[in-house]
This record gives C-alpha cells, structure tokens and sequence, in this order.
C-alpha cells in the first residue's frame, strides 16, 4: 500500500497528475498472502487478472485471459469493418481489409505472450473462420453437405496459409522481441533485466539442489519453488524455443 501512496504522491507533485478512482487497482500474485484491507479500500477494482496498456495479465501467468478478450475484440472489428459494401468486393481486398483492421488487434499483443501451441490452433482457427466468411463458398448442385463442408473448410484453410497464418507471425514477433532484449544496448532496460529473473538456468540450479535419486534430470524433476498446485504456464524461454522452430 505505501508503494501504491509513493506513486500517487509522486505523480502529483512532480507531474500534477492525479490516478483516477476508476483507475486505482491492483492484482496479488496467487500464492501471495490476502491483501491488506487498507488496500482494498484504496482501489476501485482487484482479483485474479489486472488490465494494464492493452493488456490482462493473470496472477498465475496465463495469458489465456488476453488472448480471450482479444479474439473477442477481433470478431468485433471484423463484423464492424466487413458490412454490405464489402460483400462484393474482390477476395484479395477483403484479405486486405483483414490483415489491416483485424489482426493489428493481435499484433500489438503478442509480442509479449509466451508462444504456445494450443492457442496457436485457437488463432489460426479464428483466422479460418474469418476466412472462410470473406470466400463466402456456396453449395454447388447436387454436392452433399459433408462434402460441401470439407470443401468450404479446405479452400480457407489453403487461403489463409497462402497469406501467412498469424500463429507465424505470433512466432516471429516472439523470437525478434526475444533477439531485441538480448541485445548488448538493451540490457539495462527493465524488460531484459526482468527475463533474466529466476530464468531457465536458475530453474537448472533449483532442479539439481533437490535432486533426488539416480533419475534425476536438470530438464525435469522438482524444483521446490511452487506457491500453490495447478498447471504450470508456459514461461518465456520455453515458448522461444517453441517459436523459433517455426
């Protein structure tokens, strides 16, 4: 809370800039003791997600909060933008259309989301879907409905390939922001110094202090760092090492 106090004051005196009461949240990592009631009377909103520049991070690292509200926000932009003077226009137009409306919404986040498989088949799905609306196929005569189905989802999966699928760009983006904050001239920046906290190798160290037994492994095995049980999120240099495979 005497954080929270120091940045008001700070704000104010040296800016003359005040935090909005709507403003005034916070989220606790989970794991983390309750907090103070103090604080919860100073904010306006807590709990398990925290919104901050575009983005909603979750107290247990899951990025499965943003990614929810992006892709919401992408069908949104899309049945915004693609109304009836888009219906007939060329197919390489409304390919354009999307790449400049829609998929900005995903770009400018996924910079920072760990890459992942599963919700690498969650945005290419969408992008398919997408897809597969702007082609608008229609029944050809006699065509039967599952045949008619395997066509229709075939022509937008090749389309949607052909113009690059956004999970290759997710994992570009991942693998240059990566090769940006290793860079000699980043490395005093709060972003590098904070990829470097309890990193892979610090993880190897953790994993060989509570070995145990003749199988133990520095790439698997306990490391003792646990604050409560449930699935473990993919950290960062696990999700650039899946991304730079791509």
């Amino acid at each position: 809370m005497s954080i929270l106090r120091v940045c008001e004051q700070h704000l104010l005196h040296f800016w003359n800039l005040r935090i909005g009461e709507d403003s005034k949240s916070f989220m606790c990592a989970r794991g983390c003791p309750s907090p103070h009631p103090q604080t919860v009377e100073w904010a306006h909103t807590h709990g398990d997600t925290f919104a901050a520049l575009g983005h909603i991070l979750g107290d247990d690292g899951r990025i499965e909060p943003c990614v929810s509200n992006v892709l919401s926000n992408m069908w949104k932009s899309f049945y915004g933008n693609f109304g009836k003077k888009m219906r007939t226009a060329p197919l390489n137009v409304k390919l354009a259309q999307l790449k400049r409306c829609v998929l900005p919404i995903a770009s400018y986040r996924m910079s920072r989301w760990p890459y992942q498989v599963h919700t690498t088949k969650r945005i290419d799905r969408t992008q398919t879907k997408m897809v597969r609306i702007l082609i608008g196929t229609r029944v050809q005569a006699g065509e039967e409905p599952e045949d008619f189905l395997l066509r229709r989802n075939r022509l937008a999966s090749v389309t949607a390939r052909r113009h690059g699928n956004w999970s290759r760009i997710w994992a570009k983006q991942v693998t240059d922001w990566n090769n940006h904050l290793h860079r000699d001239r980043n490395k005093h920046s709060w972003a590098a110094k904070t990829l470097h906290y309890h990193d892979a190798a610090w993880l190897q160290d953790q994993r060989r202090i509570h070995a145990s037994g003749e199988h133990s492994s520095l790439l698997a095995g306990r490391t003792c760092t646990r604050a409560f049980p449930g699935i473990v999120h993919k950290r960062w240099h696990d999700g650039v090492d899946v991304a730079s495979l791509m």
